[in-house]
């Protein structure tokens, strides 16, 4: 875990050495708003559960850096939700949800083909847990869960998105990422969980 805390600041770290780089390059902020899919990677899962994915929400700020015409530095602090259904007969149904401050930090890379800018991105994502809760399905019940998980995530983001320049100074923006997870965020004894999410983020962008 520290060896990935040192990449993360490392992250950061270069991004504010490039902001002091005089340069002909832009900023660009903006918010972001958005739905996930979701679901935990267990090794040591039951064959026999039906495992489900979960919706939930993304919401945060766009910090863009633009290096080049084609190259850019983005860092989008925001709220995710994550979690899982499990099912198994009739005599298990629960759910968790997770709530995470995540600090994602990326290497977007892209073209300009008139007003439109495809681009695709990969980056690190730091996530400190703020609320789990367990929701027993049976009985409508829901409990506390945070003690029994770990509060720092960390995962691998692929992404693939696309800009539209409304004017020289307003960009919309749309992206689907796949977050990796590769922290084990449990916190049992002889128990591996990661991380995994499909998100859809919308997002709209100015020029600083």
């Amino acid at each position: 875990m520290k060896n990935r805390l040192i990449s993360i600041l490392s992250f950061i770290a270069l991004f504010f050495f490039i902001l002091a780089v005089p340069s002909y390059s832009q900023f660009k902020m903006g918010i972001e708003a958005g739905v996930s899919s979701s679901t935990f990677h267990e090794p040591d899962k039951s064959p026999l559960a039906d495992i489900s994915s979960i919706s939930g929400l993304t919401i945060g700020g766009i910090l863009n850096y633009e290096i080049t015409n084609f190259l850019s530095v983005q860092i989008e602090p925001r709220y995710a939700e994550k979690g899982e259904t499990i099912n198994k007969d009739t005599s298990l149904s629960q759910g968790f949800h997770l709530g995470y401050l995540e600090l994602p930090v990326s290497v977007v890379a892209g073209i300009n083909i008139k007003n439109f800018y495809p681009y695709l991105s990969i980056g690190i994502n730091y996530g400190y847990l703020v609320s789990a809760v367990y929701d027993d399905l049976i009985t409508n019940n829901e409990y506390d869960v945070k003690s029994i998980f770990k509060k720092n995530d960390v995962a691998v983001d692929f992404g693939i998105g696309l800009k539209y320049s409304v004017d020289p100074k307003s960009t919309l923006m749309f992206q689907t990422r796949y977050s990796y997870g590769i922290a084990n965020i449990s916190n049992q004894a002889n128990s591996t969980i990661n991380t995994r999410s499909l998100q859809f983020i919308f997002g709209f962008l100015f020029n600083l």
